[in-house]
């Protein structure tokens, strides 16, 4: 008989969409399913949709939850599942066809994979991206630094928790949950994952849609930036302690990274230069930081990209100079000349 996958779909405010999400699921030819929603605490009608659709489909659970952010609606799904495999979706996307669910249980079951990595499309009502293909052959492991360069950085498909099938008994094991955090908790929990050395299974086909959604977390203002960038990196950190293998580059990655973003919101928040290097200024002294920037530099060497060595050896330099106002400028232009987007861009293919 097939394995059971749980797909737990956390929901607030999404009454627009949930029934698409949901139906992407039941529509699947994988039919040995259970699908968790997750309330959490929606103050539109997402609660009783959720409700209507468990009456309707017997294998829908719900559960109701006081607000209380994604990771830890994602965590109640989790502890209430019955399912061999977890796919984690958000409330507001779609599956991509009917065959995902299939085709990556087919994968982690042929390859005994803890982690199966599909690709995927980006979309809205009247727009359809083309793929966007992670780039990663069965020698990839979790062993090379540039490995998780890519996954996490350069192309970012080991960022999201979605797009994605997770054996159960791998997260139990490991003791993997997810955290608290109000933005970026999906790369946080990767990153844990990665960190207990799992064997990936990788897709070449698109198996989820994002929607391309304004009212999104990924789209608002992140209060406290710095604060939560950093917390992230430090926990990561801390759960190494202990370890036999060297994760430095995901941490000064993350932080180098972390400064460019944040400079980036307060410019799309229209900061002017003068605060936009306060905030800086104070993220990059933060001593967890200065640390972490200084590593760049050697973790660098390890990537095969030139291009994106010679980007983080002059970012690190402008940052440990205290270059502040250049590196500003610098994040004020690429937005500008909408570089960053143009990049994105390259990496959908028909």
């Amino acid at each position: 008989m097939d394995p059971l996958v749980s797909v737990v779909i956390p929901v607030y405010n999404t009454e627009k969409y949930l029934e698409e999400c949901v139906s992407s699921v039941l529509e699947q030819t994988y039919k040995n399913i259970e699908i968790i929603l997750v309330d959490d605490g929606s103050a539109d009608k997402s609660g009783e949709i959720c409700d209507r659709l468990s009456k309707e489909n017997s294998c829908i659970k719900v559960f109701h939850n006081p607000n209380s952010g994604s990771g830890v609606s994602r965590n109640l799904g989790v502890d209430n599942s019955e399912g061999e495999y977890l796919v984690f979706m958000d409330s507001d996307d779609k599956l991509d066809g009917k065959e995902s669910i299939s085709l990556m249980v087919r994968k982690a079951m042929e390859e005994d994979s803890d982690i199966v990595v599909g690709c995927y499309r980006r979309f809205d009502k009247d727009y359809l991206s083309g793929v966007n293909r992670h780039g990663f052959t069965k020698e990839d492991t979790w062993e090379s630094a540039d490995f998780r360069f890519r996954g996490f950085y350069r192309n970012g498909h080991l960022a999201y928790v979605w797009a994605k099938l997770y054996k159960k008994e791998f997260l139990v094991n490991n003791n993997i949950r997810h955290d608290r955090y109000p933005f970026t908790q999906d790369k946080a929990f990767n990153m844990r994952c990665l960190s207990h050395k799992p064997k990936y299974g990788f897709l070449d086909e698109s198996v989820y849609c994002y929607r391309i959604n304004i009212s999104s977390v990924t789209y608002k203002y992140k209060k406290n930036f710095s604060e939560i960038w950093i917390s992230i990196a430090k926990d990561f950190s801390e759960s190494l302690k202990g370890y036999d293998a060297d994760f430095s580059d995901l941490t000064s990655f993350h932080i180098i990274l972390g400064a460019y973003y944040m400079v980036k919101q307060e410019v799309k928040n229209k900061a002017k230069v003068k605060e936009c290097i306060s905030f800086l200024k104070k993220y990059c002294e933060n001593a967890y930081s200065a640390e972490q920037i200084r590593a760049v530099k050697r973790n660098s060497k390890n990537i095969k990209s030139f291009k994106w060595k010679v980007l983080f050896n002059v970012t690190e330099f402008l940052l440990k100079t205290k270059c502040y106002t250049s590196f500003v400028l610098g994040v004020g232009l690429i937005q500008k000349i909408n570089l960053e987007k143009k990049i994105s861009e390259k990496r959908y293919r028909k």
